[in-house]
């Protein structure tokens, strides 16, 4: 049997459904006068999306990708890293999968890197990371994640290059198993909100864990 680290807690319909939440309960202090306007704004966001999907990969083996529209760039650890079809939902998605590790108990485990964007929309965000964060984050700390690190961009050892960031790691469990998920948000210099999670089954991460932060290191803006 093969065990996929999708990150279940955070899939694209939870992110997507707290978006529409957002778009429908927001208060006034963020700036939204009416439901009206909470729809305008979502068809905008939807709108940019659409823009900025197209991925392209910078070296023949297929471990450098620029995504341009949303001006990023990432590494992936070595050519066991594959890249899957891409979802042009909102928000957008991409997810990276490792050819298959056994474990201790003989299963494959398929360790995954998972990125989400969308065009922050100032009217509802305000260009705040950590408005951005809650509203993205809710749903998965309910689903039994549970926080072991947090490093903010303030923090010595935060290790992103982006000014408007927060990393964290921590542990969830799921069919009786325990996985290590690092997810890291943050807005980059083209105004768009990113949410990267990083998934493999704590009995392999001794071996394998420092795989992501090859992957981790190397995220940065495409244009300065």
């Amino acid at each position: 049997m093969c065990y996929f680290c999708y990150c279940l807690p955070f899939n694209q319909l939870i992110v997507t459904s707290f978006l529409l939440a957002l778009l429908l309960l927001v208060p006034d202090h963020f700036g939204v006068k009416n439901i009206r306007e909470h729809t305008r704004n979502y068809s905008e966001i939807h709108k940019k999306n659409s823009e900025i999907v197209n991925v392209h990969g910078l070296d023949t083996s297929k471990t450098e990708y620029s995504i341009a529209g949303a001006n990023l760039y990432i590494r992936l650890p070595n050519n066991h890293w594959h890249l899957t079809p891409a979802s042009k939902e909102n928000p957008i998605q991409y997810i990276f999968k490792r050819d298959p590790i056994k474990d201790r108990q003989g299963r494959d485990i398929v360790p995954a890197i998972m990125v989400w964007f969308d065009a922050v929309n100032k009217k509802i965000y305000h260009g705040d990371l950590d408005i951005y964060k809650e509203q993205k984050i809710t749903g998965l700390m309910n689903s039994g994640y549970h926080i072991d690190l947090t490093l903010p961009s303030w923090y010595k050892d935060y290790p992103l290059t982006f000014k408007k960031g927060v990393f964290h790691k921590g542990t969830y469990s799921q069919d009786g198993i325990t996985h290590i998920l690092y997810v890291m948000f943050f807005i980059n210099k083209s105004n768009i909100g990113f949410q990267v999670a990083m998934d493999m089954t704590k009995d392999i991460a001794p071996k394998y864990e420092q795989e992501f932060w090859t992957t981790i290191r190397s995220l940065r803006n495409l244009h300065e």
